[in-house]
């Protein structure tokens, strides 16, 4: 994994634990099924332990309403 996708990895996991925390209602199953992965790499992403690849990354910017584009323009803020 690249430099760049262990930077979104980190911005994607700040940017869902916020997407979570404004709706309580809102899980990781949730993320999981709108972004065509399962919850373990939704857990994984979260909790930091490694990067996710561009391919995850994709599914979970559509859930965040973004593009990989944009997510990566993002975190190298």
């Amino acid at each position: 994994m690249s430099e760049r996708e262990e930077a979104v990895s980190a911005y994607v996991a700040e940017r869902l634990r916020a997407w979570l925390k404004a709706d309580e209602k809102r899980t990781q199953a949730d993320i999981a099924r709108a972004a065509g992965i399962s919850t373990a790499q939704v857990s994984t992403l979260l909790g930091g332990a490694r990067g996710a690849g561009r391919k995850t990354l994709r599914g979970v910017a559509k859930v965040l309403g973004t593009t990989w584009a944009e997510l990566e323009e993002s975190a190298r803020r």
